[in-house]
Order: structure tokens, then C-alpha cells, then sequence
């Protein structure tokens, strides 16, 4: 059917979807050390600042 095709057997088909899996778990822990959840920090006074007024609103 298709002339320019490659054949594909299931050896690497399988390689190329445990690759791909090993590599998104990767992305994923670099992502997590990178954000730094720090569970038990306490906030600071520039957290809590209001950026607008109250008064806007109402």
C-alpha cells in the first residue's frame, strides 16, 4: 500500500513508548525539584499585600 513506509517491528516500537515514558518521568521530577515546594514556609508580608484596592470594587 504505502511505498516509502518503513517497517517497524515490535522491539522498537516498544523501546520508542518506554523512552518516551522514561523521559516524561524525567521532565516531571525536574520540574517538581525545580518549582521547590517548600510544604512548611511561612508567609510573607509581600504574599498577603493587596495589589488593588478594595475600594475598586465596590
Amino acid at each position: 500500500v504505502c511505498q516509502s513506509c518503513i517497517e517497524v517491528d515490535a522491539p522498537t516500537v516498544s523501546g520508542i513508548v518506554v523512552a518516551d515514558v522514561v523521559a516524561t518521568l524525567l521532565l516531571a521530577v525536574a520540574v517538581y525539584c525545580i518549582t521547590g515546594h517548600d510544604r512548611g514556609h511561612t508567609s510573607r508580608a509581600s504574599d498577603r499585600q493587596n495589589l488593588i484596592s478594595n475600594e475598586l470594587y465596590q
